[in-house]
């Protein structure tokens, strides 16, 4: 996805966006920037990942983006 600067959302788009690259790669650890930052881009990202890592490890949702998979 291409999101403008400063433009980006902890959404639904992008959530499903990261838990299938999450799902695809099936990472043994997700780093990402804190959830808490002066940049909204930075805090949106945080807040993504931190949804993502957890949600990624849900079976039933989105099962159409891959196995379910949780990493650490």
């Amino acid at each position: 996805n291409d999101w403008p600067d400063a433009a980006l959302r902890d959404d639904e788009a992008a959530l499903r966006a990261v838990l299938e690259v999450i799902r695809r790669l099936r990472p043994k650890l997700l780093l990402a920037p804190a959830p808490h930052d002066l940049h909204p881009d930075h805090e949106a990202t945080g807040q993504i990942a931190r949804r993502a890592q957890f949600s990624s490890g849900l079976a039933k949702l989105w099962p159409e983006l891959g196995a379910a998979y949780r990493p650490k």
